[in-house]
């Protein structure tokens, strides 16, 4: 299990990530910190994302993204109309 990492979310404001042989420790986690730990979420979503609004990032290690440009992206990628937050 050597390199392997664990994220796991808790809410929207608190998350666990660890490895195996890692540091150990609490840390509040920065901007980047968060949209990495959104990111690796959304590149292994099976089928779906929740997010508790649109506030919700995600970092590219480019760029910053929100949740509405990730179903855009999505939507035209798959050549449908985009969802929309009600």
């Amino acid at each position: 299990m050597t390199g392997t990492t664990v994220c796991f979310p808790v809410s929207p404001s608190l998350a666990l990530s660890g490895e195996f042989d890692g540091p150990t420790g609490d840390y509040k986690a920065g901007a980047f910190a968060v949209g990495s730990f959104n990111r690796r979420m959304v590149n292994h979503a099976h089928r779906q994302i929740y997010a508790a609004n649109e506030e919700f990032v995600f970092f590219d290690h480019l760029d910053f993204f929100d949740i509405t440009e990730l179903f855009e992206a999505h939507s035209a990628a798959k050549g449908k109309a985009g969802r929309r937050w009600r």
